[in-house]
């Protein structure tokens, strides 16, 4: 969302390369993409607190090649 007036759709390939996007200027249409990312913003867990509990207790990541 860019200045509460455009929306955009970016748009993947199967494979996730960006294939493009597609730009939205419904005022309504707009309004309520930002109320529902304003809610789920507001809804959200504190990033530190997350790694914290989630991603600090992991092994380091290995690295591996493509026979393993």
């Amino acid at each position: 969302m860019l200045g509460g007036e455009t929306l955009y759709e970016v748009v993947y390939t199967d494979e996730g390369v960006l294939d493009g996007c597609v730009r939205f200027t419904d005022p309504q249409l707009v309004d309520d993409w930002q109320d529902l990312t304003r809610a789920l913003f507001e809804r959200g867990e504190d990033l530190s607190s997350y790694f914290a509990r989630e991603v600090a207790p992991l092994p380091p990541p290995r690295l591996t090649t493509e026979e393993e």
